[in-house]
């Protein structure tokens, strides 16, 4: 709960940040950022560093190199979809659909290459658990956070339609009351 209550709360700021520069209403918006950071975030660097179960692989001697790539993965993947989103930014005078597969080949390109040259940790395979189990847990892992991502999306969006049918409401009795009779 602490995790997606923090989660939750940077994703907020993020909104704030960016959401009115992500154009459309409060729930497509919230939906498209949620989706974003779930991409940046969470698949792409499961794909290169997928978790093991606790005690699985675990080699004391490449904690810290495998923990500092691993977030320098997560921060990589993000500025990737950060860069993808100002460069449809950029190319604003294109139409639509061309803004967004420059930006998603940009994207897949960014993300390619960090998946190739970001460096791996052969000696911290899941050798010896069963790969049942060791996928179980990995796909139990991604879908956690899927669900997570997916939930706050759905909730941000219906709080940001409530409070942009608030604003809309707020401003019609507001002319009301200052236009003449």
């Amino acid at each position: 709960m602490l995790y997606g209550t923090a989660i939750g709360a940077l994703f907020g700021i993020a909104s704030g940040i960016f959401g009115g520069r992500l154009g459309g209403d409060g729930w497509g918006r919230s939906l498209r950022l949620a989706l974003a950071v779930f991409s940046g975030a969470v698949l792409v660097p499961f794909l290169k560093y997928p978790p093991n179960p606790p005690g699985v692989g675990a080699d004391p001697e490449t904690l810290t190199a495998r923990t500092l790539s691993y977030l320098a993965m997560v921060a990589l993947s993000l500025l990737a979809v950060f860069f993808a989103w100002r460069l449809a930014r950029e190319l604003g005078d294109l139409r639509r659909p061309a803004r967004h597969l420059a930006a998603g080949a940009f994207l897949a390109a960014s993300w390619g290459l960090l998946l190739a040259l970001m460096p791996g940790f052969p000696g911290t395979a899941a050798a010896g658990a069963p790969a049942d189990l060791v996928w179980a847990f990995r796909l139990s892992s991604l879908g956690t956070q899927a669900v997570l991502w997916l939930g706050i999306g759905c909730v941000f969006g219906l709080l940001s339609e409530r409070a942009e049918a608030r604003g809309a409401g707020e401003g019609a009795r507001v002319a009301a009351q200052g236009s003449p009779r």
